[in-house]
């Protein structure tokens, strides 16, 4: 899952990390080893960064991965009987020891209040020194098979806040998670936009000016590339369109982080270069760094794009087909 921050990969000098697993009767055990788990209803599984398979260990339990791989300071092992275990690295040097243990059971009910149109759930499962394991739930209950230990679970959905729960040593656990102000103004005039800096426009901003077109708002993060790279599309379709210029807007509009385009040169002047075809983006770019354009609108992980129709209402999560859709005339779901 993608929550409120981009998960950043910290690249290290080349070093093979040295492990060993030892199974549930204490001996060495042949185990799959990787950065986190992929949890579901059925045993764990072992996966490097994301969706990788695990490194097999030798038949004495022994394993090595390159330092590279890691983006936690941790490393978990799943053997052939679901058995799973987990580890720090406190130091590259040292030989990192995976004690394996069994599983345990949660049910796990999901509900939500408020108007939720999405029904798919990111779950991040956590202990202490970050994430072990990721999974994908929806509403109702759900059964996963957990590692053991002082587990929390962090639940995200794109039109509700972020929720983080102790599972503590139930075996069932229900989470309502509440709508984000933005599922909130679905159907109503969308939230205020206050930004400290623009770019690539003339005058002060004011939504309101925008009335009697299609707005397509992206919030964004330069530490964030599936943002990075989904601008490229967009930028695409906004140099594609300028006939129609009259008819919609594209505002791109990025976390508090970042002040200004100047504050972030450095990084613009790398993604034109590297994703952007050697060209600027070229719609309106709004930066707040008071923060308060991202509360009012509730935006709780990146990229989030919504669209707002000609009557100023914000009408939900959508993508360039969207928009493209709504300048046919077409309807947009």
């Amino acid at each position: 899952m993608v929550a409120l921050v981009c998960a950043a990969v910290c690249l290290l000098e080349s070093h093979q990390v040295h492990g060993v697993v030892i199974g549930i009767d204490g001996k060495p055990a042949h185990a799959w080893v990787g950065t986190s788990l992929v949890i579901s209803a059925k045993a764990p599984k072992s996966q490097i960064g994301y969706g990788k398979p695990g490194l097999a260990t030798d038949q004495d339990g022994k394993f090595e991965i390159d330092e590279n791989e890691l983006y936690s300071r941790r490393v978990v092992a799943v053997d052939q009987d679901g058995n799973v275990g987990y580890a720090a690295i406190d130091k590259a040097d040292t030989v990192v020891k995976i004690e394996l243990h069994p599983t345990r059971s949660l049910n796990l009910e999901l509900k939500h209040s408020g108007q939720v149109k999405d029904s798919v759930c990111s779950l991040d499962f956590e202990s202490t020194g970050g994430v072990l394991g990721y999974a994908v739930g929806t509403w109702g209950t759900q059964a996963f098979q957990i590692p053991q230990g002082k587990i929390e679970v962090m639940v995200s959905n794109p039109q509700c806040r972020l929720m983080t729960v102790k599972t503590g040593s139930t075996s069932t656990l229900a989470i309502q998670l509440r709508p984000t102000s933005w599922a909130e103004h679905l159907g109503k005039l969308a939230p205020e936009i206050k930004p400290t800096s623009t770019s690539n426009m003339v005058g002060s901003f004011d939504l309101r000016r925008l009335r009697g077109k299609w707005v397509l708002v992206d919030f964004w993060a330069v530490w964030c590339q599936p943002c990075v790279v989904e601008l490229q599309g967009i930028a695409d379709f906004y140099r594609a369109h300028q006939t129609q210029r009259k008819s919609f807007e594209i505002l791109a509009i990025h976390s508090p982080d970042g002040k200004s385009s100047a504050s972030l040169k450095e990084s613009l002047v790398k993604f034109e270069k590297e994703y952007w075809h050697g060209k600027p983006l070229p719609f309106p770019l709004l930066f707040d760094e008071t923060g308060k354009t991202i509360r009012a609108w509730g935006i709780e992980s990146y990229p989030t794009t919504l669209l707002i129709d000609p009557h100023g209402k914000l009408m939900g999560p959508a993508s360039i087909l969207d928009l493209e859709a709504a300048l046919q005339g077409k309807s947009v779901k």
